[in-house]
């Protein structure tokens, strides 16, 4: 080797070494390692641990990251979901699972004869593996329900075994739904258990969203403890400098695309970057002599833009954005409203009702329903905007005739719009860029953030929609693979097996099990007018009347029938020569009669030993002070009253308000007394005459929250419309 190759290499020797001892990070001594792996620790334990308090979390959280930062490791908080919320959407999905389990089931026994129900009963197959109960019915599909739902509707407990096995015991639970069956009680129990079921279904998706909120909470703690802590010199990286803590960030976004769970029916009609379009557009009256065809039309529009936004200003901006429509609508609410870290308000309007006019000479005006929604959300740095809004208008004849309906499927229409709103997504949203300093994290240093959970709220989903709702849930993002085949699988086994309970045609007839959940006293509702239907058992035949309040008589019905097979039950009322036809599902019927009309009824009692009608009831009427503000008390509320699920149902009398409740735990209605609706405030106030409870609430949009008897809260959840 020459000269000048030995002073080369020498030099760059020199230079390595340097630029190592310059670079290098002090040795971690035992103390040091001790704090970093406590560090690390204590985090997975905030993120994980079930039992410590939220205010627990967030400070581990913060001591975590800055002991992190301080000895130059890399930031540890999770890439995407944390643990904690993992195992709740867990949980959650396990409870949607158990809520299509226990509604195969109850339809499966319900539409079976007694006899039907033994033999099914008998050729019953249990087995238990941890916490949960498979039950096998040869040729059906398999029905999974937790051992702690089991064990606390059919007062069951399962005991291990000398070797620690579980069959002995299952057949203590055959024998139970054996008995229940004999007794004709099997259906009825298992109907306390897919409605207890549906209870935690709420209770689970609000852990839910309070973990998803608690998540975003601890990450920025997390990230913001980080940005206020410094790295020791001596721990600082390879190219690193001491600067003043520094919390700017910049920004780097991409195409900003919506996307969304849009129901069937529904088209997405434009898709851009920032801009986003989805309609449906469906007949709901046919074509007459005197009018045209009807149409209900959704329109849902989303769009993106930078700029700023004060959040006290949202309000003014929404109110203003809806005076502006050119359509007048009335402010029904303004809410909280989210969307992927976005946060702002939705605002709400009434139903309104244009009413149609004209004649051959002058021309017509068709009449029309219209409901909106003006929804404003920015970044949590103010520098992006979202702007969101919803247009539902149904037609309606001009003669005014079709108002009803007109005004029925606007409010279907509502409910489907803001489902699709608080679906929706937007990808490129704000990220975090490079930032060279050592004070603050690196790209590689940052977690991502999580996605919104997208699941609907199971308090909107009425019973029909109820399964299919859930079961698209179960089959959709953040399914697996395996789930996927497992429930595709599943529903191909139920269309080959359709349940078959007999052979015989008994479409006339009232055979003990199938048609016992008919017998009986039903809350009637058809095309606005509210009644009683009653149904008795003749031999083995049915009979029945209808009562309705607008015409206070009773009327005979004719040619009552049940289909088992399909749950279909018909009848004809000749006073006004309309066959109506429906679905028995559990304790509610639904369908129509003359074509398009819709009636529904949901069960009040059992059949009595007398055939005398039931009584309409008479209630207190006090005078409300404004009737249009009073238009969204107006309807049927699901109800929870310290943890009992009932019925509040609200009527219009006038310019008075009537109502009754009905708890499910009693199995009657009870009358309401001095109902009070104060729109100055929202505040509204019933008195329970039964249980001497004097109740108080808020009217917040289609929810009524409050207390009764000084602490005991109730609340309820507006499930229909009943109009004036």
């Amino acid at each position: 080797m020459n000269y000048l190759s030995v002073k080369a290499s020498l030099i760059i020797a020199v230079i390595f070494v340097t630029s190592f001892l310059a670079s290098a990070q002090k040795p971690l001594n035992a103390t040091v390692k001790a704090l970093i792996e406590e560090a690390n620790r204590d985090l997975r334990k905030a993120v994980t641990d079930e039992t410590i308090s939220d205010i627990e979390r967030t400070k581990i959280a913060e001591r975590s990251a800055k002991t992190l930062k301080e000895y130059g490791q890399p930031m540890a908080f999770p890439d995407g979901d944390i643990p904690l919320k993992t195992n709740r959407e867990k949980e959650y999905r396990r409870v949607i699972a158990e809520v299509v389990y226990a509604n195969d089931l109850r339809a499966l026994l319900s539409n079976s004869l007694m006899s039907e129900q033994l033999s099914i009963v008998n050729s019953l197959q249990i087995e238990v593996a941890e916490e949960q109960i498979k039950l096998l019915i040869p040729g059906n599909a398999p029905f999974e329900l937790s051992k702690d739902l089991v064990e606390t509707v059919f007062s069951w407990n399962i005991t291990e075994g000398a070797n620690g096995g579980k069959l002995a015991d299952t057949k203590g639970l055959v024998q139970k739904f054996r008995n229940l069956a004999t007794s004709k009680e099997l259906v009825n129990e298992v109907e306390k258990l897919y409605e207890r079921q549906r209870e935690l279904l709420i209770k689970t998706h609000q852990e839910l969203k309070q973990t998803e909120a608690l998540q975003l909470r601890l990450r920025k703690a997390y990230e913001n403890a980080a940005n206020s802590a410094f790295t020791f010199k001596d721990f600082q990286q390879q190219g690193a400098v001491p600067t003043k803590n520094n919390n700017s960030i910049s920004a780097a976004s991409s195409d900003n695309f919506f996307k969304a769970n849009i129901p069937a029916g529904w088209k997405v009609d434009y898709d851009k970057p920032g801009n986003w379009i989805a309609s449906s557009n469906k007949k709901i009256s046919a074509k007459t002599a005197q009018c045209s065809e009807s149409f209900l039309n959704i329109k849902v529009t989303a769009n993106s833009s930078s700029g700023t936004m004060v959040p006290g200003d949202i309000d003014k901006k929404l109110r203003s954005w809806m005076s502006e429509s050119g359509l007048y609508p009335v402010e029904a609410s303004i809410e909280q409203i989210s969307i992927n870290g976005f946060k702002g308000k939705l605002l709400t309007s009434t139903l309104k009702y244009n009413d149609g006019f004209g004649s051959p000479m002058a021309g017509y005006k068709y009449g029309k329903a219209h409901i909106h929604g003006y929804a404003i959300l920015a970044s949590d740095d103010g520098s992006n905007i979202l702007k969101i809004n919803y247009t539902v208008i149904a037609g309606s004849c001009w003669d005014n005739k079709s108002a009803q309906i007109s005004k029925t499927e606007a409010i279907s229409g509502k409910s489907e719009a803001e489902k699709v709103v608080r679906s929706l997504t937007i990808s490129g949203t704000k990220a975090i860029a490079s930032v060279s300093s050592a004070g603050i994290n690196t790209p590689q240093n940052l977690a991502l953030p999580a996605k919104s959970t997208i699941y609907s709220d199971p308090r909107n989903l009425v019973d029909n929609k109820l399964r299919e709702e859930l079961l698209r849930e179960l089959t959709n993002k953040p399914a697996t693979s395996q789930e996927i085949k497992f429930w595709t699988e599943r529903e191909k086994g139920l269309k080959k097996n359709p349940v078959q309970p007999h052979t015989k045609n008994e479409t006339t007839t009232a055979y003990q099990s199938s048609a016992d959940m008919l017998i009986g006293d039903w809350d009637l509702m058809a095309n606005g007018f509210a009644g009683i239907l009653e149904i008795r058992a003749n031999g083995p035949a049915l009979k029945g009347r209808v009562y309705y309040k607008v015409y206070n008589k009773w009327e005979p019905l004719e040619d009552l029938r049940f289909d088992p097979s399909t749950s279909q039950f018909t009848f004809y009322r000749p006073n006004a020569k309309q066959k109506h036809e429906g679905i028995l599902n559990g304790t509610t019927l639904k369908g129509t009669f003359n074509g398009n009309s819709k009636w529904s009824a949901i069960k009040t009692t059992q059949s009595v030993a007398n055939n005398q009608p039931s009584q309409p009831q008479k209630i207190n009427e006090p005078v409300i002070v404004d009737a249009s503000s009073a238009d969204m008390l107006i309807g049927d509320w699901d109800l929870m009253a310290n943890g009992f699920a009932g019925i509040l149902e609200i009527r219009a009398n006038g310019s008075a308000l009537k109502g009754r409740v009905y708890y499910k735990v009693y199995n009657k209605w009870e009358p309401l007394e001095d109902l009070r609706f104060d729109p100055s405030t929202s505040q509204f106030t019933f008195y329970r005459p039964n249980a001497k409870q004097k109740h108080e609430g808020i009217l917040n949009g289609t929810t009524l929250k409050g207390t009764f008897n000084g602490n005991s809260k109730w609340s309820a959840v507006k499930t229909s419309a009943a109009f004036r």
